[in-house]
């Protein structure tokens, strides 16, 4: 997992001092350490330095330094890292501000909501909030996964992420997969852009494959994403099955939203289809799936189904009882056990009792567990994914949001797709 911490100045040049790795430029050669006799020295002659305290200090070459610093009486600055105080000369600087007023900053722009969510994650990283900016990003992406200029924005954060092999390295494939497979939302974007890439077209697609495949469900996630965005020509099957069986609730979400990018009107048509199944949990994931490409062609299909289960019963199930059987596996021997002894005429005539001998074993067999999916469940997917599509809170009702559906407020959405309009304008 790729964790973000902020630079500190060591001898030669910027390093992480948190356990995330983070790159950035050297901004060149710094002044060797001063000893702490001369230092002392130099402080006994100097006026008193101004306290220190938490700056961001953003750098020319995009370097970011965060943490305890000073200014110098030469327009530089000072900042305390692992080996101490280390200058930073003022030419290399382009800002240096406290910390709590950058992030007051950021906190008014997010709750302003006026900036779009790719430009607030933009300026988070300009400002130098390289933690926070990673961590909007994820929460941008997971609201928005289909915004495009937020998709750009992330793509450029991976200078700030440690581990991104260079162009031409013999290995950048595998390093990059390794990345993208364990990384966040936002190192994935970057990690994407970069696949097309690191190889020829043919050795990703048999990687994405082979990742498809595996059993690490951060390597299938993460395939997914590179399939949906450079292979959106190759057969889409394996994504349904991924977006409805993956046992990976992320990788399922991945899989439909690669599904989307695809065309989700055409490649989803079976998962639409697969809302009116036999099977309930095949339902469940379709409605899931649906909710998850966070495209707006399937609300009416959802709705339809919503409409369907307001008429069915509201199964509670709570007098339900797993099944439960006895079978006897055994074999039956008769046998003479007595005889009756009947008199008549002077004459005795034994006749026999027959009885049966049972040998074998009684399977006393009995269901542990049941799976059942009720009306309820499968309506509160349905509601959760048209919630996911529209982004309207309606309620958790299904007369709520048949009355949502009625109004003006859903008229988008009751738009046919374009093949019946084609239909209807040509008169067929």
């Amino acid at each position: 997992m790729i964790q973000l911490a902020t630079f500190s100045l060591l001898p030669s040049l910027l390093a992480v001092t948190a356990p995330t790795e983070l790159s950035a430029e050297p901004i060149g050669t710094l002044p060797a350490p001063v000893t702490s006799h001369a230092l002392a020295a130099q402080e006994a002659q100097a006026e008193p330095k101004e306290r220190a305290r938490r700056r961001v200090i953003v750098l020319r070459n995009g370097g970011v330094l965060r943490g305890p610093a000073r200014p110098t009486g030469s327009s530089g600055w000072e900042v305390r890292g692992k080996g101490g105080w280390r200058e930073v000369p003022g030419a290399a600087v382009a800002s240096a501000e406290l910390e709590r007023d950058v992030l007051k900053q950021l906190d008014e722009r997010r709750d302003d909501g006026s900036l779009e969510p790719a430009d607030l994650v933009e300026w988070a990283f300009s400002a130098g909030l390289l933690k926070e900016a990673f961590k909007l990003g994820d929460e941008m992406l997971a609201e928005h996964p289909r915004d495009t200029d937020l998709r750009s924005v992330c793509a450029r954060a991976g200078r700030y992420v440690a581990g991104f092999p260079e162009r031409g390295a013999p290995d950048e494939l595998d390093r990059l997969r390794q990345l993208g497979a364990k990384g966040s939302a936002v190192v994935r974007e970057a990690v994407v852009e970069r696949l097309v890439t690191a190889a020829p077209r043919d050795d990703v697609k048999r990687a994405v494959r082979e990742d498809m495949r595996s059993k690490l469900s951060n390597r299938r996630t993460f395939a997914m994403l590179a399939q949906g965005r450079h292979f959106q020509g190759e057969d889409p099957r394996g994504l349904l099955l991924h977006a409805v069986w993956d046992p990976s609730e992320a990788a399922r979400a991945e899989a439909s939203r690669a599904i989307a990018e695809i065309g989700s009107a055409e490649v989803g048509a079976p998962l639409v289809r697969a809302l009116s199944s036999e099977t309930p949990e095949l339902r469940l994931r379709a409605a899931e799936a649906l909710g998850h490409t966070r495209d707006d062609v399937f609300v009416p299909a959802l709705v339809d189904r919503l409409y369907t289960l307001a008429s069915l019963p509201q199964g509670g199930g709570g007098g339900f009882r797993p099944p439960h059987a006895n079978i006897f596996v055994g074999t039956q021997t008769a046998y003479v056990q007595d005889f009756d002894v009947e008199v008549a005429q002077f004459a005795a005539i034994a006749d026999p009792v027959i009885n049966t001998l049972l040998e074998g074993a009684v399977l006393d067999v009995g269901v542990i567990g049941v799976s059942r999916v009720t009306v309820r469940q499968e309506r509160r997917v349905i509601i959760r994914s048209l919630r996911d599509i529209t982004g309207a809170d309606i309620g958790s009702g299904s007369k709520d949001w048949a009355k949502w559906w009625e109004s003006d407020a859903a008229s988008r959405y009751r738009v046919p797709p374009p093949a019946e309009r084609d239909d209807a304008t040509s008169g067929g």
